[in-house]
């Protein structure tokens, strides 16, 4: 068999059969693309694009067998896990700075600020007052909107 060329498709068995022919083969530039059961080696460029990051960047891909991917299993997270994290993440942030990321001012005020006026430190139960009440929030802006949808979620989700 010859070795591998762009633009020309290819199926499963020839793709094995240059697996074990051609076992470094690596074509810079290039990727491998399935249509309708048929490989090709297309640009990289004129591939699809590459999820939410935007173009895929150029590098070789070699014909060698990988390991199937195994993603961990999903675990669902108690609302106190989720509380924890939250807090977590923002502590730092309120201690140091007085503020949250990609928090308005007045949502600040709302919770935390208070405190921040009279001078008080800010303590972790603060820290995690704010989060549940943030957290409490979403959740009632999420069920709102699921009102208003003909097909909702289901209650175990």
């Amino acid at each position: 068999m010859s070795p591998p060329r762009p633009g020309v498709k290819y199926t499963a068995e020839q793709m094995q059969q240059m697996q074990r022919e051609y076992p470094h083969f690596a074509m810079p530039g290039y990727v491998i693309r399935l249509e309708a059961g048929l490989f090709s080696f297309v640009r990289w460029d004129d591939a699809s694009y590459g999820g939410q990051g935007g173009p895929r960047s150029p590098r070789a891909y070699e014909l060698v067998p990988t390991e199937p991917l195994v993603a961990p299993p999903i675990r669902k997270r108690t609302p106190q896990q989720r509380l924890e994290s939250l807090a977590n993440n923002w502590d730092p942030d309120i201690r140091k700075a007085g503020t949250v990321p990609g928090l308005t001012e007045a949502q600040l005020e709302d919770v935390v600020g208070r405190a921040w006026r009279r001078g008080e430190p800010v303590t972790r139960t603060k820290v995690e007052e704010f989060a549940a009440e943030m957290l409490k929030r979403a959740e009632n802006r999420f069920e709102a909107a699921e009102r208003k949808r003909t097909v909702r979620t289901a209650p175990s989700d």
